[in-house]
């Protein structure tokens, strides 16, 4: 398994160092914020899909984590200002992007010295974790 591994990765260098563009921050977060526009122009319209919901809604997320990564913690809290985290959204149906969303909620938090928001950032989605367990192994 390893030298497969290792060679899966060597090629993955290679695409990379092919098409530097690829991951470019720049064109990341421009595709990013054009998904969420549309979704949000197309939901003003009352027009497209739930496709473009559903896909502006995610990148929505996916700029929470960008924004972490680039140590702009103000933007990321803001790029998801208009997610209502009391009511039972699109996030809590893919299990990654609700942990997601809390973890780098709480780290963004924590990093603006939000100590208490983090804290029930970081809670909401322990108890989460344990209820999914405590649903997938229901004897222990």
């Amino acid at each position: 398994h390893y030298p497969l591994r290792r060679q899966r990765q060597m090629c993955i260098r290679d695409r990379i160092k092919n098409h530097p563009q690829v991951w470019n921050v720049q064109s990341v977060l421009k595709y990013l914020y054009s998904f969420v526009n549309k979704a949000e122009s197309l939901e003003e319209e009352n027009d497209g899909g739930d496709v473009y919901k559903m896909l502006g809604y995610f990148c929505t997320i996916g700029l929470l984590r960008i924004h972490c990564s680039l140590g702009d913690y103000h933007l990321a809290l803001k790029s998801v200002s208009k997610i209502d985290l009391h009511k039972k959204g699109l996030f809590t149906q893919v299990t990654a992007c609700h942990i997601s969303l809390y973890y780098y909620l709480g780290f963004a938090y924590m990093m603006m010295r939000r100590f208490v928001d983090a804290t029930k950032a970081f809670s909401n989605i322990l108890l989460y974790i344990s209820r999914i367990s405590n649903k997938q192994h229901p004897g222990n």
